[in-house]
């Protein structure tokens, strides 16, 4: 019988957003809400468990930095794991580890422990963005890639805002403890749920030459229509070193736009860690508002992100991903110092934040989702985890640069006009990095009709 090769990407590209689609999103959504909720609840936890412990501000943030030092040691292993034993097996291991890490720390009676059960818990964390960005993109028609990775990863603002609703109500009855539990067992149910219907990716079901009945069992849910016996599914791309994925992104053609994606990720991630630390601060002390005051402009900073992210990707879908990331980060820039100088007039400063909040958010969403689509299958999720692996270290660099400049007395206007130049930093670097051309599988037989039309025709 004459078998006609058909491409993966026009079998994805083709499927509508289903019920499908809609679960594998729905599961990679909360799954990010763990992260957003993990970082509310411990800040607004610290200073009653810092009463309780009788600890110190230093004992307390190195309980607290634990957990961001696993994340970047999760984030960096995750991906690499990820592409050597599946998107599907990395996820699930990362969100059951996270709970039950999070139950440990709830029932921690040292610092010690709590320390211990905290990096733990960070590991987990940090493996779980790079493989779900990546399990979404691989999933994700081209029209809506951008799109649905920024919306899934919008998952980290509703854990952040649901972590402190959820602290307001039950932390002055039941005690942190309590959120604990809570947190740690919400990864455990989760866990149930996925294991049934959260399918592994056709890209690495293929790259990695499964079973037949695995890739057949998640292309008829994709289309039920698709005639295994007529038709071959083949991968768009090649590679010439599959297995050293590690390697692959540092070098060849990947090498510069590693380099550039996680510089840009550093910028970015500098700036979004600086003002969640240290905005409310800033504002109160240099423009001289309110503590009310401060953290309503917090709380709209907050608000872009969501936002920004979704238009983002809705752009990138469109146009040019590292153009729109660009001219994104420029306007990032100049509402960033424009904050500085608009310090005697709150509005303005609550509204330049709020460009703030979407540009940033939303770039650093957005670089996730240009990542997804820079890399191969055989490396995506490595070079997604690189990226935001090493990005982290401009989050921990953010602490000591917003300490720095309030010891040198800097005022606003100045602080905020030296915060211009990540931005710009970020922006000509992603405008530098366009995915190289990818090799092309030629299949030894080429149909008259064109794959979208071989598959309709079933």
């Amino acid at each position: 019988m004459d078998m006609r090769h058909v491409k993966l990407s026009e079998l994805i590209d083709r499927q509508p957003f289903g019920r499908f689609l809609c679960t594998v999103v729905g599961l990679g959504f909360a799954a990010i809400i763990l992260d957003g909720f993990d970082i509310s609840v411990m800040g607004l936890i610290a200073p009653q468990l810092r009463t309780q412990w009788n600890l110190s501000h230093d004992t307390l943030g190195f309980a607290l930095s634990a957990a961001l030092i696993g994340q970047t040691i999760g984030a960096v292993c995750g991906g690499t794991l990820s592409d050597i034993f599946g998107r599907r097996p990395v996820i699930i291991a990362s969100v059951l580890s996270f709970g039950i890490c999070t139950l440990g720390t709830a029932i921690a009676t040292s610092v010690s422990f709590l320390i211990v059960t905290r990096f733990l818990s960070g590991l987990g964390l940090g493996a779980i963005i790079p493989s779900t960005t990546t399990l979404i993109a691989e999933f994700a028609p081209k029209r809506m890639k951008a799109l649905l990775v920024t919306l899934t990863l919008c998952g980290f603002t509703v854990g952040g805002v649901g972590g402190g609703v959820l602290v307001a109500y039950l932390l002055p009855v039941y005690g942190w403890r309590s959120i604990l539990v809570i947190g740690g067992v919400m990864p455990l149910v989760l866990v149930f749920v996925m294991l049934p219907f959260l399918p592994e990716t056709l890209n690495f079901l293929l790259v990695k030459k499964r079973s037949r009945s695995d890739i057949e069992k998640i292309t008829n849910k994709i289309d039920p229509d698709f005639d295994f016996g007529r038709f071959d599914l083949r991968m768009d791309e090649t590679s010439e070193n599959p297995k050293s994925s590690l390697k692959s992104i540092f070098s060849g053609p990947y090498m510069k736009g590693t380099i550039f994606l996680c510089l840009a990720d550093f910028f970015v991630l500098f700036l979004i860690y600086l003002f969640n630390s240290w905005l409310p601060t800033l504002i109160k002390e240099g423009g001289g508002y309110s503590l009310k005051q401060s953290a309503l402009a917090m709380s709209v900073f907050q608000l872009g992100g969501p936002l920004g992210s979704l238009v983002i990707g809705w752009l990138m879908d469109r146009y040019r991903p590292n153009a729109v990331l660009a001219l994104n980060f420029i306007v990032s820039a100049l509402a960033v110092a424009g904050i500085g100088q608009s310090a005697s007039h709150y509005g303005v400063v609550c509204g330049l934040a709020f460009v703030a909040g979407a540009t940033l958010v939303g770039g650093s969403v957005g670089l996730a989702a240009f990542a997804a689509e820079f890399y191969p299958t055989e490396t995506r999720a490595t070079g997604i985890s690189i990226m935001l692996g090493l990005g982290r270290f401009g989050a921990i660099l953010s602490a000591l640069a917003g300490a720095a400049m309030l010891t040198l007395r800097w005022d606003l206007s100045q602080i905020f006009l030296a915060l211009l130049f990540p931005g710009i930093a970020a922006s000509l670097v992603i405008w530098g990095t366009r995915p190289p051309p990818r090799p092309v599988e030629e299949p030894p037989q080429s149909p008259n009709a064109n794959a979208a039309q071989t598959i309709s025709s079933s």
